[in-house]
């Protein structure tokens, strides 16, 4: 991406999103993308912390968004759980965790993110 990705995210706590904001699915689809891109090597730690940032932003919009008879379903159910445990701060990477595990956990955001999305349109569409 052409943009400067930042490496330091504000607690959970603390992000707050519009409820009326729209929610930009190309910029979605383009950040879980990148996370779940091929590649013979891992991207940089900051490229890894980055993405892993917006990808929580996103996720967070996305759950938001979702409308509550959707969360009766025991498989949105589960994914809700999965997603709390992600974006859980105490088990988020930091500095002391491995590359390894940063990136494993870009990827498990990434591919949550998208299920999320797939809900969503599937939402809207649905409208």
């Amino acid at each position: 991406m052409g943009t400067q990705e930042s490496a330091v995210e504000p607690p959970t706590s603390q992000i707050r999103l519009d409820a009326r904001q729209e929610i930009d699915i190309d910029l979605i689809n383009a950040t879980i993308e990148l996370a779940l891109a091929p590649g013979v090597s891992m991207p940089s730690r900051d490229t890894i912390d980055g993405r892993t940032a917006e990808l929580h932003k996103h996720l967070r919009h996305l759950m938001e968004a979702m409308d509550f008879r959707a969360k009766e379903r025991p498989a949105v159910r589960a994914l809700y759980r999965i997603a709390h445990g992600l974006l859980d701060l105490q088990k988020r990477p930091t500095a002391e965790t491995t590359h390894y595990q940063a990136w494993d956990h870009m990827r498990n955001l990434a591919t949550i993110t998208a299920a999320f999305r797939d809900l969503y349109l599937k939402r809207t569409t649905a409208l």
